[in-house]
């Protein structure tokens, strides 16, 4: 009952650091530097290029892809390709021989060694002050991290602060704290992340250009190399080209605490705290013009009507923000009573009060034609009522949401308690 009841189901205390009295000030500079190697790609095992072109060529044997083949949009493996391409003695034999002995000898985990991970680098500083004297003891802390990930794609970067005080006055009998944490972080990332489709995919040539591959979420290459006969957006999609950033999650924190404990008369005391908290999260997800998701969602809504290409979704980037702020103000109030009668005996005694009001709200969107300079968009150009058919299957229609999602939530609780124990 002493945390009131949002701790039935348990409660974890943490102390923050504070100062001492009558200490001298104390000044602590700290920095430390780890850097760790890129992740071993080798260490799981994993089927070899060659044994995996021998499957896929068994299964085209055995007529595995004859679904796939149906519709020309389907991605299928380069391998796979070519044994298409055999099949109907659009190549030689020599040539099938030469071209899947060549892939063979692909492994992709070498290039994404090369292109998608780097040795990973975390950077600490911290400076703390401390100090105090008979009535008063401090302590102030500011630090600043700066981590690089694995991935070439992820970083990180954090600023703290932190300060607390506490005041003893009518001969230590009220004891006063206050304490204030400010953190600001930022975390880069990619959010299409690729994922290998075959041992074998190639990322870039001998002298480095990228190459296109096919995923699970792109189209077959035979049918994007002729879809729209030039008209289209470049459909291709090429992973090295793809190995930055797009995402930015910006995550700020204010939290004020404040509290006080009074010894009343021996054995009995009251104490009162309040805590402020004010936290604001923002995702931007910013899709360029060049990069493949974009490409491929204003080619799929897009048309071709007399020889001119229609686009629903205009040229610009897709930028997908969300932004959940939240402000929680908590405040108890609690009287305690510990008595030790005639040393066999001993009464403790609590009652309280709790009350907490948090309030959260959250926005998300889809911006479609966006422009980060001129902040622009062209989502009055989408009518959300309408299914917009895809290019490669006209069959298949959606509609293209633009609403923003509007969400609000209010929390208040109250609790009063008390309990009495007697040994």
């Amino acid at each position: 009952s002493i945390w009131g009841t949002r701790a039935s189901n348990g409660v974890i205390v943490l102390t923050s650091k504070k100062g001492k009295k009558n200490q001298p000030l104390s000044i602590s500079v700290s920095s430390t530097l780890t850097v760790g190697s890129k992740p071993n790609l080798y260490y799981r095992p994993q089927i070899s290029s060659s044994d995996f072109i021998d499957l896929e060529q068994d299964l085209f044997k055995n007529n595995y892809y004859f679904f796939d083949q149906l519709y020309n949009y389907t991605p299928l493996s380069p391998a796979v390709e070519i044994f298409i391409q055999r099949s109907n003695n659009q190549i030689t034999a020599a040539d099938s021989a030469s071209r899947i002995d060549a892939l063979k000898a692909y492994d992709v985990r070498s290039q994404l060694n090369r292109y998608a991970y780097r040795p990973s680098v975390h950077q600490q500083y911290l400076l703390n002050l401390s100090g105090g004297n008979e009535n008063q003891h401090f302590y102030i802390s500011g630090g600043y991290d700066k981590n690089l990930a694995n991935s070439v794609t992820d970083k990180f970067d954090r600023i703290t602060f932190n300060a607390n005080n506490t005041f003893s006055l009518l001969k230590d009998r009220l004891e006063i704290t206050s304490g204030i944490n400010v953190s600001s972080a930022q975390t880069y990332s990619k959010s299409d992340t690729y994922t290998p489709y075959t041992p074998y995919d190639r990322l870039a040539d001998d002298k480095g250009n990228s190459l296109p591959v096919v995923t699970l979420t792109t189209l077959r290459s035979s049918y994007i190399d002729t879809a729209g006969n030039g008209k289209l957006l470049d459909w291709h999609y090429r992973p090295k080209d793809e190995f930055n950033p797009n995402t930015k999650a910006q995550s700020d924190q204010y939290k004020i605490n404040l509290g006080f404990n009074f010894k009343i008369v021996k054995g009995l005391n009251l104490t009162g705290g309040y805590q402020f908290l004010k936290e604001t999260n923002t995702i931007n997800a910013d899709y360029g013009i060049s990069s493949y998701f974009t490409r491929s969602t204003i080619n799929q809504y897009s048309s071709i009507v007399d020889n001119m290409v229609v686009r629903p979704v205009t040229l610009g980037d897709i930028l997908y923000r969300t932004e959940v702020s939240s402000i929680s103000k908590t405040g108890r109030l609690q009287l305690n009573y510990n008595e030790v009668l005639a040393q066999d005996h001993e009464i403790n005694a609590i009652a309280g009060y709790e009350g907490s009001d948090s309030r959260s709200r959250s926005t998300g969107l889809i911006l479609y034609g966006y422009d980060p300079e001129l902040l622009t968009n062209t989502n009055n150009a989408i009518d959300p009522q309408k299914f917009y058919p895809y290019y490669y299957e006209p069959f298949i229609a959606r509609q293209i949401q633009t609403a923003p999602d509007l969400r609000e939530l209010t929390n208040i609780t109250q609790s009063y308690y008390a309990n009495v124990s007697y040994t």
